[in-house]
């Protein structure tokens, strides 16, 4: 049997009533108070309980006929509603590939940033490396300058750079220290210490007997008396010029090896230096040769300068290239990134 419309609604308010008076609920009281409402809300604003009269007037009204709203108002509703929810799926899938484009754009250009940031980074540690290394140089240039005499819980460096000098014991070796220098002073009699007690024999000269001015030289140079003529292994003069000339180049190593040299530029005589010491006098060569010492050069000659700071500086200026021309990484200009 089918019931009519409303039956179910009835049932549910009969027995909503029913549990009520179960309940010993007194129903006027609540009709009385439910109308006092009432009639409060039409004084208060009468507008609005005329308005819930309309509208209950308007649904009784379609009680019985067609639902409201109409199959027409129905489909056209239905139809916009699916055109802005596919509009707003669409416009939701273009911001989502936007979004997505945008990030990996974004991203690029942190990568950017951060190889920019790891460039610029990787100058100033390279600058920062250079400064160090200039920096070192020059106070290692400022110390006292030494030849390892003294060892300090362990053998004197010195008996390793002079290892084997013992073979020219009994050479004699003029050494001229630049005038005023106290340090360049206490460098060439630690010199003189360490050689005598090789066998060498020291001996201290000034301007006078070498006829050589120190007074703005720098660093040290080691030189050995050479002959203007041919080599003629008969001659007893030129083997002994050989033998000091030997000397000089080992002492000339030596005095590297302790450090004395400017950055790596050995001390100079390393590869042998010579003053010739037999030019007829009234010769040309004789005239303007540097050294002309009075009596002849018969030994090693060393000149000791002053600590050689003014020729430090010049070699960092050029960016501390080694003997061979090389500059270090730190003084390699770096490519411009493209």
């Amino acid at each position: 049997m089918k019931l009519k419309r409303g039956t179910f609604t009835a049932i549910f308010f009969l027995a909503c009533i029913a549990a009520l008076e179960l309940e010993q609920v007194v129903l006027e009281e609540i009709l009385r108070r439910f109308f006092a409402l009432i009639a409060l809300a039409i004084k208060t604003n009468p507008a609005g309980p005329m308005m819930v009269v309309a509208a209950m007037s308007e649904i009784a009204n379609h009680v019985g006929k067609e639902p409201w709203p109409s199959l027409e108002s129905l489909s056209w509703w239905f139809d916009k509603a699916s055109m802005v929810l596919a509009g707003s799926l669409f416009i939701g899938f273009v911001c989502t590939v936007i979004i997505i484009w945008l990030g990996i754009v974004k991203e690029h250009h942190w990568d950017l940033a951060r190889e920019r940031a790891n460039e610029r980074l990787a100058g100033v540690n390279k600058e920062t490396a250079r400064l160090t290394a200039d920096n070192l140089a020059l106070q290692t240039v400022m110390l006292p300058r030494n030849v390892g005499a003294i060892g300090i819980d362990q053998r004197p460096p010195a008996e390793t750079w002079f290892a084997g000098f013992e073979r020219w014991a009994g050479v004699k070796i003029l050494i001229q220290v630049t005038p005023g220098d106290p340090e360049a002073l206490n460098l060439a009699n630690e010199i003189a210490i360490v050689l005598a007690a090789k066998g060498w024999l020291p001996e201290m000269v000034d301007e006078k007997r070498t006829r050589i001015s120190l007074r703005m030289s720098e660093g040290l140079n080691v030189f050995a008396p050479s002959s203007h003529k041919a080599w003629d292994p008969q001659n007893e003069t030129q083997k002994i010029f050989s033998k000091l000339s030997e000397a000089a180049i080992l002492l000339a190593r030596a005095l590297t090896n302790a450090g004395l040299g400017v950055g790596p530029y050995p001390v100079g005589g390393s590869n042998g230096y010579g003053i010739v010491v037999d030019w007829p006098p009234d010769s040309p060569a004789a005239r303007t040769q540097q050294g002309d010492f009075s009596p002849s050069l018969d030994g090693v000659y060393l000149q000791v300068g002053a600590r050689p700071i003014s020729r430090t500086l010049q070699w960092i200026k050029q960016g501390r290239p080694d003997e061979f021309g090389i500059k270090p990484a730190d003084r390699v200009p770096a490519e411009n990134p493209k």
